[in-house]
């Protein structure tokens, strides 16, 4: 019934915790090279961008990750192309050196691996072209924020899927599916997707769409960042539309009744309407932010018909009392700022639509329990799917899990900056691991590679992410990558 099958018990996922941080102790020494600005820029002749070395301020500024500032990995070099033929440069470069390297678009990734140790980190943060035609065709360079792509098209009244944190890069957001609060009605940003241009180990610099190598356009909706090779342009079709936002907030003791009840009632909501579910972020308050897409055909209307719909037929429908309820008409579409700099554990797993309210009751349960052993560090997210995300095959894109209801995480959350950080950190994580592995084999379909998950095995989590599709990825990935180039701890790796 479940495609959830990790093979490391309790035991073994708190001996690799306490491996783990005794490891990552050592991450944060500074590499030393013999490879010196002026040795660099002469393997790689005609480079316009930047080359930034430890010690100086912008390389501490560009390997910044979020998730885990207590271990942060250290390249001996952080190359920052400012244009595609850059990029195919910064790609020799690695070759010429012999050295691994990662590519860094905004940093956010749960595990931290946009960033390495004792390699180079090609970082994107300066490919940030952004514009938008008449027709709505956005061009997006890989460096682009979430949050910057708001900013620049929702005054326009374009929408394409924005993530929910706006210091998301949006060059590996979008290759792993990417999903945000209007996936209901737009589907997941790969779903959006006309182009994209990728460099290849090969130093080639080639189209993929519907018609130029469609394989690898396949591979790109849904196959994960950091596999294929380095996207410098994306070409996403936006709509016409403009947002009602807001949220509403229950008390944690009335968790259980509410999402079950959303989970009935689910797959009646108009897909116009989208939300998430944060529990614990707030002490003892579960705070649900919506949004209605409204089409520009008649704004007026459609603005009053979602504030209509959100009080009536939503908030005015739940089985609780909510303890708080705001409506912005015209908002910035993203609940999220992006908080504080935390040691951060999360395992999200998929709710197949079949087993929804099954798979409510049992979170809420293990949440709760969890929650009342950890209110300081537990948290549970919660995505609604369905509505446009189902109307394609899982075989359509690389991103196999359409059939979801609801995408559900686990999280330990904690402040670096408490003097306890790591041990706090490291008994929450074990504890919750434990409590939460076997349910999930219960009641998980797969999991989602934009949150990855450090703690899997690559076999598992493989599986785990890309389900029924990983054969073929594996079989583009060795007409693609032969030699497996891009590659690291999670990678998809060609087929022998």
């Amino acid at each position: 019934r479940s495609g959830y099958n990790v093979s490391a018990n309790a035991c073994a996922l708190s001996i690799f915790l306490v491996l783990f941080l005794a490891l990552a102790a050592g991450i944060s020494v500074r590499p030393s090279s013999d490879l010196d600005l002026a040795t660099v820029k002469d393997l790689i002749p005609g480079f316009k961008g930047e080359i930034f070395y430890p010690g100086s301020a912008e390389y501490e500024k560009q390997i910044k990750v979020k998730f885990w500032p207590l271990w942060q990995r250290r390249p001996i070099m952080v190359v920052q192309p400012n244009d595609e033929a850059d990029v195919s440069l910064a790609l020799s470069l690695v070759l010429k050196i012999k050295r691994s390297f990662t590519i860094l678009s905004g940093g956010n990734s749960y595990a931290g691996w946009a960033v390495n140790s004792g390699g180079v980190c090609i970082s994107m943060k300066n490919m940030t072209d952004l514009q938008v035609d008449e027709q709505g065709v956005v061009t997006l360079g890989p460096g682009v924020t979430s949050g910057q792509a708001m900013e620049f098209l929702v005054p326009k009244a374009w929408g394409i899927v924005f993530s929910n944190w706006p210091a998301v890069g949006m060059g590996g957001f979008i290759q792993g599916g990417g999903f945000g609060v209007n996936s209901r009605s737009h589907g997941l940003a790969i779903d959006e997707l006309v182009s994209a241009r990728i460099a290849l180990g090969n130093g080639s610099v080639v189209l993929a769409d519907r018609t130029h190598n469609s394989d690898l356009f396949w591979a790109l909706r849904g196959g994960g960042g950091g596999n294929w090779g380095v996207v410098t342009q994306y070409k996403i079709q936006a709509k016409k539309e403009i947002f009602v936002v807001g949220h509403v907030d229950v008390s944690t003791g009335d968790l259980k009744e509410y999402f079950v009840w959303l989970a009935e009632h689910a797959a009646g909501l108009k897909k116009n309407l989208g939300m998430l579910v944060h529990c614990g972020y707030v002490q003892h308050t579960c705070q649900t932010w919506f949004q209605w897409i409204a089409p520009l055909d008649n704004p007026g209307e459609e603005i009053d018909a979602g504030v209509k719909y959100i009080r009536e037929d939503f908030v005015g429908r739940l089985p609780v009392t909510p303890t708080a309820f705001e409506i912005f008409r015209d908002g910035i579409p993203n609940p999220a700022s992006g908080g504080s700099e935390t040691l951060f554990w999360s395992r999200t797993f998929f709710i197949p639509s079949y087993n929804a309210a099954e798979g409510a009751q049992l979170v809420s349960d293990a949440f709760l329990q969890t929650y009342n052993q950890h209110p300081q560090f537990a948290r549970l997210y919660l995505e609604l799917w369905g509505g446009q995300i189902a109307t394609r095959t899982a075989d359509e894109t690389a991103f196999y899990w359409r059939n979801s209801q609801f995408l559900c995480g686990i999280e330990v959350d904690v402040d670096s900056t408490l003097a306890d950080a790591k041990e706090q950190f490291q008994a929450t994580s074990a504890s919750i691991m434990s409590h939460w592995t076997t349910l999930l084999s219960e009641i998980a379909s797969g999991g989602f590679v934009n949150y990855q998950d450090w703690t899997l095995s690559a076999e598992d989590a493989l599986n785990f992410y890309y389900g029924g599709n990983l054969p073929r990825l594996r079989r583009i990935k060795a007409h693609y990558d032969p030699s497996n180039m891009f590659k690291f701890e999670q990678s998809v790796p060609p087929r022998s």
